[in-house]
């Protein structure tokens, strides 16, 4: 099979929402890089691939998505890129906030690449790094509706909690707080 048969056929699994399940990213020749400037483009092409799919975009996506090395790198955290193909298929970034807690944000697997393992495999290492700057927990914000994320979050140890005030202060779009604690 070509790799033109092989993306076609992934491409129409991916759009089932049934088939999320994580296969070895290994056979895809998948790599997970740090940011380097080169990727600025490729975090906000990813992140706004979903954003508009499902919802739209906010105040502060657009901040964060503009200016990642102020948000997410001058702070202290981290962004990831999966490689695979030769080109940047998805994202992930790691927050630290000023009270020291980490937020895991703003990940994304382009469509063509979703199901395949990707998504865990950045995460994975976004956590690994919130672990290596001493982070005793991890939170994030999502929406319910998004559930191949959710799904993924709670088979990596996440468990949904209530929104420490009762709702999410910085997005519209949330519905669910998760922590993930070692």
């Amino acid at each position: 099979m070509k790799l033109v048969d092989v993306a076609q056929y992934n491409h129409q699994q991916s759009l089932n929402p049934q088939d999320s399940s994580p296969s070895d990213t290994a056979d895809w020749g998948v790599t997970i890089l740090p940011y380097t400037p080169q990727y600025r483009l490729d975090f906000k092409r990813l992140n706004l691939e979903w954003i508009t799919a499902y919802f739209s975009v906010e105040p502060l996506d657009t901040r964060l998505l503009s200016d990642p090395e102020t948000y997410f790198l001058q702070p202290g955290g981290a962004i990831f890129f999966a490689k695979c193909c030769m080109e940047i298929v998805g994202t992930v970034g790691l927050l630290m906030h000023p009270d020291g807690g980490f937020e895991l944000s703003k990940m994304g697997v382009t469509r063509l690449y979703r199901g395949r393992g990707i998504g865990q495999q950045l995460v994975q290492t976004a956590l690994e790094k919130a672990k290596s700057l001493g982070a005793k927990a991890v939170f994030l914000e999502t929406h319910s509706k998004l559930l191949p994320a959710v799904l993924l979050y709670k088979k990596l140890g996440f468990c949904t909690k209530p929104f420490p005030n009762g709702r999410s202060e910085r997005y519209q779009r949330a519905d669910t707080y998760m922590v993930l604690e070692w």
